[in-house]
């Protein structure tokens, strides 16, 4: 019986491309069918794109309605203190220290003594001492000599005077004697000698007596000067020894303590003082909307650690462009974004319930409509 014949085998070449185009076609369905499958998990599950250069206003969290959000922090006052010794210091190791650290203190008083302080007491005093004695030198110049002095000077006078009477008339004989031809030449000029030697004397008395009695412009000068180098002297005492020790230069509360008894003062200073009855936020607001912002805005600050809101009022809008340096969590956020420091101050109650909070992270929400 015959058998159907059998269609021509394919050649070998041609079933390879057609098992190429196959495969081809398998492996760009299977990458389409992943493309879309990525793109609608990123819709679903992903963050919108923010432009890097997007302004505060566009963070969710801080964002209010006729508004302008920011990032900022909690500070005391119109800024730290950082407490360090005066420059004039040679040296800024603590002897005593009369702090403690939250506790509130006076403009004024003493922080710290240093080690320096005994050394520049003894100064002063010595000081002190030559300004004394230039005071007490310019009255004697001043007042002229004592009357004591004056009598004493006026009874040596008389009786160099007297000693000339004498001389005179021991002269005047001589003279005669020899006129008469009974005395000596030799006597005669001894007596003229005495009298000359006395009449010297006298009149020397008599120029120290005027040289008491008077009060020369130039020796008033001299003791002048005089009192005023110690003068001099024991001002600068002074501030050496207001350099020994360390005064607190506002009213407020030390936050930190960064120097104790026995240590030197380092590069931190000695401790960091804030004035926390009148706490402040600091919002980094971006350039682009910093002209928004005016003086006497309200504005809306929310601490992380804190459920309630605070409230404040713009009091300061900087003059400078400045980077940001707070950040929130947005790994794709600018971090080189230019911003202006704008102040808020802290009502009543809200600072008063931060007072303890100094450099927290917080939200700020400025609210660009209204201005008190």
């Amino acid at each position: 019986m015959a058998t159907a014949a059998l269609p021509p085998a394919p050649s070998s070449s041609l079933f390879r491309t057609r098992l190429r185009g196959a495969g081809l076609a398998i492996v760009g369905l299977v990458v389409a069918g992943l493309a879309v499958r990525q793109s609608l998990s990123f819709s679903v599950n992903s963050p919108p794109v923010v432009s890097p250069h997007a302004s505060a206003v566009s963070t969710p969290a801080v964002q209010r309605e006729s508004g302008v959000g920011a990032l900022g922090r909690l500070e005391p006052g119109w800024k730290i203190f950082k407490i360090s010794p005066s420059s004039g210091a040679e040296g800024s190791r603590v002897t005593h220290l009369q702090i403690r650290e939250g506790e509130l203190i006076e403009k004024e008083a003493v922080m710290a003594i240093l080690d320096t302080y005994p050394k520049r007491q003894a100064s002063v005093a010595e000081a002190k001492a030559q300004v004394a004695i230039c005071q007490a030198r310019l009255k004697l110049v001043e007042a002229g000599p004592k009357p004591s002095e004056v009598a004493a000077q006026a009874a040596l006078i008389a009786k160099h005077t007297a000693t000339v009477q004498h001389a005179q008339t021991t002269l005047n004989r001589s003279r005669k004697l020899r006129e008469a031809n009974t005395g000596s030449a030799e006597d005669y000029e001894f007596r003229f000698m005495e009298l000359q030697t006395s009449q010297s004397l006298l009149d020397q008395a008599r120029n120290t007596l005027v040289a008491m009695e008077t009060i020369r412009p130039d020796d008033i000068a001299v003791a002048t000067a005089e009192l005023q180098k110690a003068e001099a002297s024991l001002a600068r005492a002074n501030a050496e020894l207001d350099a020994a020790q360390i005064v607190a230069p506002i009213s407020g509360r030390v936050l930190k303590i960064h120097a104790r008894e026995g240590e030197r003062v380092g590069d931190q200073g000695l401790a960091e003082l804030g004035d926390t009855n009148h706490m402040q936020a600091v919002a980094e607001v971006y350039e682009r909307d910093a002209a928004r912002v005016k003086l006497g805005q309200r504005a809306i600050v929310k601490v992380q650690s804190l459920a309630e809101e605070l409230t404040g009022e713009v009091v300061q809008v900087g003059w400078m462009v400045g980077r940001q340096e707070v950040f929130d969590n947005d790994p794709i956020r600018d971090t080189d974004a230019r911003v202006v420091e704008v102040r808020i101050l802290l009502d009543g109650p809200s600072s008063a319930r931060v007072a303890g909070l100094s450099y927290a992270r917080i939200e700020v929400s400025i609210n660009t409509g209204e201005v008190r």
